[in-house]
């Protein structure tokens, strides 16, 4: 009988190191997928919040002064005590800056809209859907990447 010659092996072979790095790249690919998910979760999130504060703020500036047509911008809001931040000045969670602007209406009743570019069809169109189902004060429109919400605080 011939004597089989076997060495024993040391270390993991090629398949067995492969298959290694290949769950670990699923792995690192899941986190990273979840990790995006909940951080565009939360910068919609933070956006939503932010664009409620200046609709207050100018609803609470339109009622004070009792404008109608074009009134203030984001500035003014701050510097006449109306909100903390200066949103002129500071970017969205997406990088945008917020607008506001007056809507003229038939019937004369103050309304306004908050606009921002937020780069992305996808969060644009979830941003509609969101606040579309907010209130009957509001309306929301995506267009090109731009979400623009009207207030009516009458309605």
């Amino acid at each position: 009988m011939k004597k089989l010659n076997h060495k024993k092996q040391k270390g993991l072979s090629m398949i067995e190191l492969g298959l290694v790095f290949t769950v670990i790249a699923v792995a690192i690919a899941g986190t990273l997928y979840a990790y995006s998910s909940v951080k565009n979760a939360y910068n919609i999130q933070q956006t939503n919040t932010e664009m409620q504060l200046i609709a207050t703020a100018e609803e609470a500036y339109m009622y004070d002064s009792q404008a109608q047509g074009p009134q203030t911008d984001l500035n003014k809001l701050h510097t006449m005590g109306y909100i903390d931040q200066d949103f002129s000045k500071t970017n969205s969670p997406f990088g945008g800056t917020y607008s506001v602007a007056s809507v003229s209406d038939t019937d004369n009743e103050r309304q306004f809209t908050i606009a921002l570019n937020v780069h992305d069809t996808g969060i644009c169109q979830r941003m509609e859907n969101e606040w579309s189902h907010a209130s009957a004060m509001t309306k929301a429109n995506c267009s090109d990447k731009t979400i623009t919400i009207t207030y009516n605080p009458k309605s």
